[in-house]
């Protein structure tokens, strides 16, 4: 179902197109991608007073003359085409989106200069070429950018569009004289405007809510107090203090949605992931029990094990923050979850550390190590998307280790990492590794499995001291990286 405040498809973005793409595939954040003719209404007709396009995460965003759009979309089902078959690697059919949701929240900034001067930043390098319906003839070299600034918007007032840690931003910058109650902003189409107790502007639309962060205001090196004003659907800014013969910096953030997660006792999540499709992953440990504040009904473990003490957790959210599954993770004593990372197939793993010895808990029948090594134990597992658990194993010996980190490179092997306190001949280090032989005090490990939970090889790393490793990641060759710190001098 389409919903008709959806007024141009979500396909314009230059990632949904089959154009012609001499830009690199690098991970550049948000970006402001120009309109020369390629973005069209549901009709083909172009959109001329569409300037800029791009997109945060599953938040899509249109920059006009006279305000901004706001675009989220839901994938409600998928259809599979069984017609080419053959060409898909190991014979599984491609699967395609059948029926999506799409809402827009249109800003008008009211009484702004429609002919504002339009300042792009950076270029990235390369470009796309367009050939659509709206554009026959082709929309050529359309560059991307680092930012863009509207001049003069407001009488004195720049705003400035940008992207900060891969989020949308953006700043309106005040002139010494300029009046910040000029800033009169109309929402179209959101379903209601609050202000929450962090002073955060909530933007609630059926698929979600999106979110303007506190504004903070700063001039002459000091922070103003300030906040939103809401005024049936039009939104302002409210300024103490200020200087009116200084300039000021009003900035404001756009965040989709964040969400506590936890229940009624002690509970930390320590990593995060994301798969190709925008779902987040979290983990990290609980002490909380009852209710299904941590895990979900029908999930791996919907019921917390541990006497008190921590059991290890994982959640699974859509790009919008709905939560799809949830589950507890361990045994009878502790068991805490450190590390998350998620495969081209979206299979999630879990590294983490475990007191816990009771049987089938934290490792599977045939796993490469099925009981309880020592005190403390590493522990490594992978669930499926749905939350399925495929296979589970400890790793460790007799003396405490630890797992933290973990990866997974596009063929399906992933990788964890950790400290290891132990001299236990392969438990750790498969022969001719990098390191097969204990070293002294505390040294790293890594150790690689195939999709299936096999042992591909294992090595130490470390010196005569004290060395940890606290995380990995791989490249698109395969290659694997860790990072940890290391007290050893040889």
């Amino acid at each position: 179902m389409i919903r008709s405040l959806f007024l141009f498809f979500a396909f314009v973005l230059p990632s949904f197109l089959g154009a012609e793409n001499t830009l690199p595939k690098l991970k550049t954040g948000v970006t402001f991608t120009e309109n020369k003719g390629q973005i069209s209404d549901q009709n083909f007709n172009p959109r001329p007073d569409i300037l800029f396009v791009g997109t945060d995460g599953s938040l899509s965003f249109y920059l006009k003359n006279s305000g901004i759009s706001y675009q989220l979309y839901r994938v409600d089902s998928w259809k599979e085409d069984n017609t080419q078959t053959a060409y898909f690697k190991e014979g599984k059919p491609h699967r395609y989106i059948d029926k999506r949701t799409i809402y827009r929240v249109d800003v008008n900034w009211l009484g702004a200069n429609a002919h504002s001067q339009i300042i792009k930043g950076e270029a990235l390098a390369g470009y796309n070429n367009y050939y659509t319906a709206s554009c026959p003839n082709g929309a050529m070299e359309v560059r991307s950018y680092s930012d863009v600034i509207y001049q003069n918007i407001y009488s004195g007032i720049d705003l400035k569009w940008y992207q900060k840690d891969g989020h949308l931003k953006y700043d309106y910058i005040l002139a010494a004289g300029a009046d910040h109650n000029q800033i009169q902003l109309e929402f179209k189409g959101a379903q209601n405007l609050i202000i929450n107790t962090n002073g955060e502007l909530i933007i609630k639309t059926p698929l979600g809510i999106i979110v303007e962060q506190a504004p903070v205001v700063t001039q002459n090196g000091k922070e103003l107090k300030a906040s939103w004003k809401i005024n049936n659907n039009v939104v302002s800014f409210k300024i103490l203090n200020a200087n009116p013969s200084l300039p000021m910096i009003i900035d404001p953030g756009v965040r989709q949605w964040g969400t506590y997660y936890g229940g009624n006792a002690d509970d930390l999540c320590w990593a995060s992931a994301s798969d190709a499709t925008g779902n987040v992953f979290v983990c990290g440990y609980t002490s909380s029990v009852g209710g299904t504040n941590i895990a979900t009904v029908g999930s791996h473990q919907s019921a917390h094990s541990g006497n008190g003490l921590e059991n290890a957790l994982l959640a699974k959210f859509t790009s919008l923050g709905v939560r799809i599954w949830g589950t507890y993770y361990g045994g009878n004593v502790r068991d805490v979850g450190t590390g998350c990372c998620v495969d081209a197939a979206g299979n999630v793993f879990m590294s983490g550390n475990t007191m816990s010895s009771n049987l089938g808990a934290i490792a599977t029948p045939g796993a490469i190590q099925t009981v309880q090594g020592g005190s403390w134990d590493a522990f490594f597992v992978k669930f499926n998307g749905a939350g399925v658990r495929q296979w589970g194993t400890y790793y460790g010996a007799a003396s405490g280790d630890y797992g933290y980190g973990c990866a997974a490179d596009a063929a399906g092997n992933s990788y964890l990492c950790g400290r290891a306190s132990t001299s236990a001949g392969t438990v750790f280090a498969t022969p001719g590794s990098h390191q097969p032989a204990y070293f002294a005090f505390e040294d790293c490990f890594l150790v690689k499995f195939d999709p299936n939970g096999l042992r591909l090889w294992g090595t130490y790393y470390g010196g005569e001291s004290t060395d940890f490793a606290y995380d990995c990641e791989t490249d698109a060759s395969g290659n694997v990286y860790m990072t940890g710190n290391a007290s050893s001098t040889v």
